[in-house]
């Protein structure tokens, strides 16, 4: 089924985090299309750096981070393919976890 294949995934994930050795940078990503102003996001950088932080605050419910854990807000400066169509777009929200191996 799909949720026991979504399971299996999380499980995965859990494990490649929790054996992570190295700074790990949470990034928010977002499309190029502005956000209509509203009372919590001012912007696409306050977005993403929202969805990095909500990511980041549920990892840090869940582990301990002996190397740290950093949160960025990129907007839409690094897409992952064109924001010309809706499919582009939607690949373009997103988060990345970075692994540093050099601390």
């Amino acid at each position: 089924s799909t949720q026991s294949r979504s399971s299996a995934a999380s499980d995965v994930y859990k494990r490649q985090v929790q054996a992570a050795e190295g700074l790990i940078t949470i990034e928010g990503h977002t499309d190029n299309i502005p956000i209509a102003f509203s009372t919590r996001f001012r912007s696409n950088w306050d977005l993403s750096a929202a969805r990095s932080g909500a990511v980041a605050d549920y990892l840090l419910s869940q582990y301990t981070f002996e190397n740290g854990l950093m949160v960025s807000g990129l907007a839409d400066t690094r897409p992952l393919t064109s924001n010309n169509t809706s499919e582009g777009r939607a690949k373009n929200r997103r988060i990345e976890l970075v692994i540093d191996g050099s601390y």
